[in-house]
């Protein structure tokens, strides 16, 4: 089950941005679980707890984060996180 809680201040990653209007949520996956979201310029995926595979649409290689890793685009796009075991990701995208 999924499950998403918006909060705001959580890592230290949105230390120097501005917070207002910036939508911070935390997405708990269980192992073999599914997220599809879009990313802005900017955006920011952090894997809190576990291991995500993380697809972006268009690009022809994929991405592993392990526990305390970030991806940060620098354009807008849209991913598919993959939870290779129970996992939680902090989300920010901008």
């Amino acid at each position: 089950m999924n499950a998403l809680i918006p909060i705001a201040g959580l890592w230290k990653w949105i230390i120097g941005r501005p917070c207002a209007g910036t939508a911070v949520s935390v997405i708990r996956l269980e192992k073999r679980g599914l997220e599809h979201r879009s990313l802005r310029l900017g955006g920011k995926l952090q894997c809190v707890k576990g291991t995500l595979w993380i697809t972006v649409a268009g690009e022809g290689r994929d991405v592993i984060l392990q526990e305390g890793a970030i991806y940060a685009t620098d354009r807008s796009i849209r991913v598919l996180i993959e939870a290779l075991e129970d996992s939680v990701v902090g989300l920010r995208p901008d």
